[in-house]
């Protein structure tokens, strides 16, 4: 290459770089708040977390004397837990025409050749995304649960599931139409005598008391729109609001402010199989969940920590030598290693990421009808 060598260009620092830079970032559809997928401050050397996991309400600070002993810090149902990141890691062969390309004289084959590459760490990127989504999107849509196959996919309910995550979100957090099971009743919406409002309010003031922490954010499908707009007591009250008018006729959406609320649709949500075929919904009409502003206290984010070469890695090297030519990224890497037989380089893109629900007790979600 024109001014540098194959050796810095395929160095893992460099792909680190390149792999979680915006330069190669292509939009996946999320419907869960944006907040919910940005990295947290933890960074891990590896894919284990440690963090305190909290069943409510976190209680004041007692009295002293000034001059007394301080007291024990009491923590009233917080529980150390510990928490493995996921990781994904994929790779794709860089045949020796490709390497010749990228190093050739000729600035139009090297440009090329560049951007073949870049746009195979986009393909990366796209599913590596799309994991992520689907990881934090089954948070929501299966109450703190998410599933995968034994060959790593990620599946949009329990059915195959080999592999099972749960929060330890308890019925008492489930919306129900009439509270049956000790689930919490949000009443039945699609009935316009409902007084929507009121039940809005009374679950606000339910899970302030539970955890101390004000729901702020309304997830809904499809249908919440229309109940709301057919409501008894609201449709006279909306019939005067222009902005709730022009949002559900245009776009089918309740504004934000709405009730106290701010409102996110989550109707446009769905999985895709491993056939890249069968396409699941992953929220129903009536869902309605509700969720606070997002901070750190009681969800993460957090990358995982992994070990990744500086340089392009060969199978000449020993353990000591490999060893001192790593590094540590969270979140998306990338490296190159050599192989002899055939003579090419394989580019190898990973991801290692895990969403921690710190109080489960906070994800009030099911159905309105």
């Amino acid at each position: 290459m024109a001014d540098q060598s194959l050796n810095d260009f395929f160095a893992g620092t460099r792909l680190t770089q390149v792999a979680q830079s915006a330069a190669i970032k292509r939009g996946v559809p999320r419907t869960i708040p944006g907040d919910f997928f940005t990295p947290s401050a933890t960074k891990p050397t590896s894919d284990q977390v440690e963090y305190i996991q909290y069943s409510g309400n976190r209680a004041g600070a007692q009295l002293v004397n000034r001059m007394s002993p301080a007291r024990a810090v009491t923590q009233p149902g917080a529980t150390r837990k510990y928490a493995t990141a996921l990781n994904v890691k994929e790779k794709f062969p860089l045949h020796i025409e490709m390497i010749q390309a990228l190093k050739s004289d000729i600035p139009m084959i090297r440009l090329n050749a560049q951007q073949h590459l870049a746009r195979q760490m986009m393909d990366f990127n796209v599913r590596f995304e799309t994991t992520r989504t689907n990881i934090v999107t089954s948070l929501f849509a299966n109450r703190g649960k998410w599933y995968a196959d034994s060959d790593g996919n990620v599946l949009p309910t329990s059915s195959g599931a080999k592999l099972t995550y749960d929060a330890g979100c308890t019925s008492a957090t489930q919306l129900t139409t009439d509270g049956a099971s000790s689930t919490y009743a949000i009443g039945d919406w699609a009935t316009a005598s409902t007084a929507i409002q009121t039940k809005l309010t009374a679950l606000r003031k339910a899970v302030l008391k539970a955890t101390g922490y004000n729901p702020t954010t309304v997830l809904y499908g499809e249908n919440v729109p229309e109940y709301l707009q057919k409501n008894t007591t609201l449709k006279e009250y909306f019939s005067r609001n222009q902005m709730f008018r022009d949002r559900i006729v245009q776009n089918n959406e309740i504004p934000d402010g709405t009730l106290g609320y701010n409102w996110k649709p989550v109707n446009t949500a769905f999985h895709v199989g491993a056939d890249n075929s069968t396409v699941t919904e992953w929220f129903g009409g009536d869902y309605i969940g509700v969720v606070p502003d997002v901070s750190d206290d009681w969800y993460e984010f957090v990358e995982g920590g992994n070990l990744y070469p500086l340089g392009i890695s060969n199978p000449g090297m020993g353990m000591e030598q490999m060893l001192s030519l790593c590094g540590i990224a969270n979140g998306k890497y990338a490296f190159a290693e050599m192989t002899m037989d055939p003579i090419s380089v394989n580019l190898i893109n990973g991801d290692s990421f895990v969403p921690i629900l710190k109080v489960p007790a906070l994800l009030y979600s099911g159905v309105c009808h």
